[in-house]
């Protein structure tokens, strides 16, 4: 594993966090709400995978941001991921008030756009139907 610059730790606990799901053999973004994929499975949180050097995502200890693994000004910075426990995840009331910031903030300020969106209605209406778009 890469040598980190400041040993720093990043706990998976809130809004916004990734990790890889051992069960789904995928990655997950963590979410309060009780009924998401991403809390539901942090039991299942894979360490070795998560902190993988050709992880998909890095938190980095820099920006205090979510980084794509291509990302690769910032590896230097890249912290340890380590699994927080479930009841530390923001409550419901505190999710409602997040909910009012951009959805920078929403997803963990995030730096790329490969399709991640907080829901899958979100993507469903990010698609363009196309009305208005044909030219005769």
């Amino acid at each position: 594993m890469q040598q980190l610059r400041n040993n720093e730790i990043k706990t998976i606990n809130q809004d916004g966090n990734y990790y890889f799901c051992s069960l789904c053999q995928n990655w997950h973004i963590l979410r309060s709400d009780k009924d998401s994929k991403g809390r539901e499975h942090l039991c299942y949180f894979d360490e070795e995978q998560t902190n993988s050097p050709s992880a998909k995502y890095y938190f980095c200890t820099y920006c205090k941001k979510w980084h794509k693994g291509s990302h690769t000004e910032h590896l230097a910075y890249k912290a340890y991921i380590g699994c927080g426990k479930t009841s530390d995840i923001l409550p419901q009331s505190k999710r409602t008030q997040k909910m009012k910031q951009s959805k920078e903030d929403i997803i963990g300020g995030f730096d790329g756009t490969d399709g991640l969106w907080t829901s899958l209605d979100e993507h469903l209406r990010s698609i363009s139907t196309g009305v208005g778009c044909i030219h005769v």
